[in-house]
């Protein structure tokens, strides 16, 4: 009997993807080069604080705004979602309403 083999994403491999794929949904909305650039920007902060999270550093964020909240959605729901967190992140005080102040 064969071996059947298994491959696992890289965790490398696993952001591009989501980025990517939060990316087409960006475009198909009409987000122009310049925006989409800053929108992934914004996007791999979000990114970056889960994983910070994820080694129990804590978040930045405050519940409801987050990686987690806009992965496990697609489409139109993904992108309604990602402008209410980025409206959110804009109004917050101190450094997260700074980086997310254009938002």
């Amino acid at each position: 009997m064969a071996k059947k083999e298994t491959t696992q994403a890289k965790p490398e491999q696993t952001l591009t993807k989501k980025v990517w794929n939060m990316a087409d949904v960006l475009a198909a909305a009409g987000v122009g080069f310049t925006d989409y650039i800053i929108q992934l920007t914004y996007l791999l902060f979000l990114k970056m604080d889960s994983e910070k999270e994820s080694y129990g550093l804590g978040s930045a964020l405050p519940e409801g705004s987050k990686w987690k909240d806009i992965v496990e959605l697609d489409g139109p729901d993904q992108l309604a979602k990602y402008e209410k967190i980025l409206e959110t992140l804009q109004a917050k005080d101190g450094l997260i309403g700074a980086i997310f102040t254009e938002a």
